[in-house]
């Protein structure tokens, strides 16, 4: 989660559904879903956040390279990649029976986090 390179075109590319190709790979059938978000906060924060609801909810934490893991009813993947100096990317994978706790207690804490721009773009 120290890595200081900043993610290209491509690799931010790359992250978009429409070129995940990894269902081509597996044949399990398990349906990913998958989210990102943008944030200003230190990576720190956002893993202590997330934390801290799966620790409550008794799942499973184990912190890797760039992001952390969730084991409990359901399986949550979370990357942070640096964007700039001042953004990073969360990308938010997971599977399982999980989708009320996620919407109800992980995705409040999360949205808190998320970026607002100071400048809204008129429609």
């Amino acid at each position: 989660m120290q890595d200081s390179s900043f993610l290209n075109a491509f690799d931010i590319i790359s992250h978009f559904s429409g070129f995940d190709l990894s269902g081509l790979f597996s044949n399990n059938g398990i349906h990913i879903i998958s989210e990102m978000y943008i944030s200003a906060e230190y990576p720190r924060k956002i893993i202590e956040k997330i934390e801290e609801v799966a620790k409550e909810e008794g799942m499973k934490v184990t912190k890797k390279e760039k992001g952390i893991r969730l084991l409990g009813n359901f399986l949550v993947m979370v990357e942070i990649n640096r964007l700039t100096e001042e953004l990073v990317m969360v990308e938010v994978k997971r599977r399982g029976l999980g989708r009320d706790i996620w919407k109800e207690k992980f995705k409040p804490q999360l949205s808190a986090l998320i970026y607002q721009s100071e400048r809204q773009v008129r429609r």
